[in-house]
């Protein structure tokens, strides 16, 4: 380790020493200045927290020692300027004496102090991530702005006006650095949208609505009211300025950086130095570092936190007492008056009433009832002259009916499937014969889903109005709209395609109207009938045959052979007779039900489309 005498000797080491004994200081102040913003600053955030749920001599304590606190840090810059300004005077007579008073320098910096703190500590509860992003990045950016703005001022300005004014334009330069960043967040950030008032008012954040503390939740609730109505009219502007969105939203947030900036103000200024506060200025700016601290300015510094206490107490006591004799506290009234929210009630979720809602009614109830004139243009003479079709089968399918070769295609095809299945297909077959509904099918899908995309739009549409948590008091009035009304030309045309499908039985025909057309005639009458029938006649053939076997073998194996031929004429001469007689007694009664089962499916599909 190099001696002192090789250190003088050597020119370069000597420069090192100096500049390590320069650097230790700083090192020195940079820690002490960390500490005190880290502990300053963390404090307050963290008092700011707990501000909406502190009683309310707790809420007045902390917002007065923190607006004693910043007050000194306002008030030294004052006091430095009464010192240049003492060394201009003669040191006697009454401009002098009023220069070195500190009764109105006290004042006014607690006042500015106190509105800056209530400013900050009524924003820290509604900060999100970029807020607590730069509050952290302000405590290093401020001492370097600091030293770079010392270093400017090193040559020109003598101490202590050299600290004053580095600390002014610094705390200046580091809120506009923290606004400009804040607009470049904004800038990045989509803007929020409310397309009311009332819903950018319960969009905004209100920490203190359940304080303890009357006085700051009415003063939440009066808060809550502006932030509503400037995220409102931002959110208008934001349409049609961006830029002057950001900007103006970084004028808005500027109290509460610039606040930030003082704070570390405060933090910043030497403990001696800030002393000066409470000492007599001197002769020259050295004396006053060596003269005892003014009880009366100590006295006027503590007191004036008191005071603050006091009035925010009977504020406070004297807001309960009228929350106490009314429905409504004062705040809540006013805002009430202001948002003047009518509330409209239905599907068991709550809309904002606003003439934009009406005429978004009655838009959707032009558009549907167009879209359903124009459905029924297209679709009903096709429905009709479908239905038409399968009536003018009716005939040919009973005449197919009642012939002995589908008599026995029934009997027969029975082996291989169900008896309700069979029947099915055959008077689909028969009815449907001939009918191409590929037209109407694909209007029907097409409609349906013209009038759903017209149900999803006016339901995205209607988000925009719906309320979510919205308090009692603040509804003036109730208002009764009903949403179904607009679309209830195109309610029936909305489903008609699974409505078609889900009236049919399934699996049998590939078209949705001929689904829905045997859906309706296999709940006939008349169709179980001929199940049954068909049951029944699987017996006797089967009797008809055992009798004609029993009689043949009497006489041997031709016997049986002959009587299986008997057995099989028998059956024919009875199925003939059956078809004959059912045909006489039923043929009418089947018709009926059919048609009358086509006409019901007709006029179900005249009611899907809105023509009926």
């Amino acid at each position: 380790m190099p001696t002192d005498q090789a250190i003088v000797r050597d020119p370069a080491a000597l420069r090192a020493a100096q500049r390590g004994a320069a650097r230790s200081p700083l090192i020195q102040r940079a820690l002490m200045y960390l500490l005190k913003a880290v502990v300053v600053l963390g404090v307050i955030c963290v008092a700011s927290l707990a501000l909406p749920y502190v009683p309310s001599p707790v809420a007045a304590l902390l917002w007065a020692v923190a607006s004693g606190v910043v007050a000194l840090g306002f008030a030294y810059p004052y006091v430095v300027r009464k010192l240049h300004r003492q060394l201009t005077l003669t040191g006697v007579g009454p401009l002098a004496r009023w220069n070195a008073g500190r009764v109105v320098c006290l004042l006014v910096s607690f006042v500015l102090a106190a509105a800056l703190m209530a400013g900050l500590m009524f924003s820290v509860p509604k900060w999100g991530v970029s807020e607590w992003v730069l509050a952290v990045v302000a405590i290093p950016l401020f001492f370097g702005v600091l030293l770079l703005v010392e270093r400017v001022f090193a040559k020109g300005i003598k101490q202590p006006y050299q600290t004053s004014s580095a600390l002014k334009w610094a705390g200046l330069i580091t809120g506009a650095l923290l606004c400009a960043v804040y607009a470049l967040v904004c800038a990045l950030t989509p803007a929020p949208t409310f397309p009311t008032a009332a819903g950018a008012f319960m969009a905004a954040a209100n920490p203190f609505e359940s304080s303890p503390s009357m006085l700051l939740s009415e003063a939440g609730t009066y808060g809550a009211l502006i932030d509503g109505l400037t995220a409102f009219g931002l959110s208008q502007a934001a349409d049609q300025v961006f830029v002057g969105y950001v900007v103006w939203k970084c004028v808005l947030e500027a109290s509460v950086f610039f606040g930030i900036s003082t704070v570390l103000w405060f933090c910043s200024i030497p403990q001696e130095e800030l002393l000066r506060v409470f000492r007599p200025l001197g002769a020259n700016p050295e004396d006053g570092l060596r003269q005892p601290l003014r009880p009366a300015y100590v006295i006027e510094a503590v007191l004036l936190p008191v005071l603050l206490v006091a009035a925010f107490m009977g504020v406070d006591a004297q807001f309960s007492q009228i929350a106490e004799t009314q429905e409504y506290s004062a705040a809540k009234q006013f805002v009430r008056n202001q948002v003047n929210l009518v509330v409209v009630e239905w599907g068991g979720s709550y809309y904002e009433y606003q003439p934009s809602l009406v005429e978004l009614l009655d838009d959707m109830k032009a558009r549907s009832e167009a879209l359903a004139a124009e459905a029924a243009d297209q679709m009903v003479p096709l429905i009709n002259a479908s239905y038409d079709a399968r009536l003018a089968n009716v005939d040919s399918y009973l005449d197919w009916y009642y012939s002995l070769p589908a008599d026995y295609e029934r009997l027969f095809n029975t082996v291989v499937g169900t008896v309700d299945e069979l029947v099915a297909t055959q008077l689909s077959e028969r009815i449907e014969a001939g009918i191409d509904d590929s037209q109407l099918e694909a209007l029907v899908q097409s409609y349906s889903e013209q009038a759903a995309a017209l149900d999803a739009e006016f339901q995205d549409k209607l988000r925009y109005f719906k309320l979510e948590g919205y308090p009692d008091w603040l509804v003036s009035a109730k208002s009764a709209l009903d949403f179904s009304a607009p679309l209830q030309a195109t309610q029936q045309l909305m489903t008609a395609q699974e409505r078609f499908v889900a009236a049919g039985v399934a699996g049998l025909v590939a078209g949705i109207v001929a689904k829905q057309v045997v859906g309706k005639l296999v709940q006939k009458q008349f169709f179980k009938r001929i199940v049954a029938m068909v049951v029944e006649k699987l017996g006797v053939a089967s009797a008809s045959t055992a009798i004609g076997a029993t009689v043949g073998t009497v006489g041997g194996p031709l016997g049986t052979a002959a009587g299986v031929l008997v057995g099989a004429g028998i059956g024919i001469l009875v199925d003939t007779a059956m078809l004959k007689i059912d045909e006489a007694q039923n043929r009418a009664s089947y018709r009926e039900e059919i048609v009358a089962g086509i006409e019901e499916s007709r006029a179900d599909a005249l009611a899907m489309v809105g023509a009926a």
